[in-house]
């Protein structure tokens, strides 16, 4: 009883750092796409304020200058562009990577329930042996198609 309710906080403890982390993360890419916005904004009107300033005498630097700017607003553009396509990607992958965690619990709760088995005298050592060469057998098997 004492493990199991050990197991259920540590369970716990780490759903809560992960919400934790994945919210002040949230918090980051917010704040960047802010970011973001507002440099887009400010280059679109450093490029109108050089237009309305150039003359005969400075066209060429003026032009250059104009084109660094455009670069940096086309960059920023194709950034906000890439991040969709990643979250969107992200959002695909999430539901692989808790299949593959449920998949770990279930064989931690497979050791764990043997264990018990084990320690109750409910089941003798041979069949202890060829289970448990299963399961490890199977977290192998996992963790190779997790690397793919």
């Amino acid at each position: 009883n004492f493990f199991k309710m050990l197991w259920l906080r540590l369970k716990a403890m780490k759903h809560y750092k992960a919400l934790n982390k994945e919210s002040k993360k949230q918090e980051f890419e917010n704040s960047f796409k802010d970011v973001q916005k507002i440099m887009r904004i400010v280059n679109h009107n450093i490029i109108l304020r050089l237009k309305e300033e150039q003359n005969s005498t400075n066209v060429l630097e003026v032009s250059l200058v104009i084109n660094h700017y455009y670069d940096m607003s086309r960059s920023l553009k194709w950034r906000a562009q890439r991040r969709k396509e990643r979250q969107e990607n992200s959002n695909q992958i999430i539901p692989q990577a808790m299949f593959h965690n449920h998949k770990l619990e279930a064989l931690y709760l497979q050791r764990h329930l043997l264990d018990e088995l084990i320690r109750k005298n409910k089941i003798n050592n041979i069949v202890a042996a060829q289970i448990r060469e299963n399961i490890n057998y199977n977290e192998i098997v996992l963790s190779l198609q997790s690397k793919h």
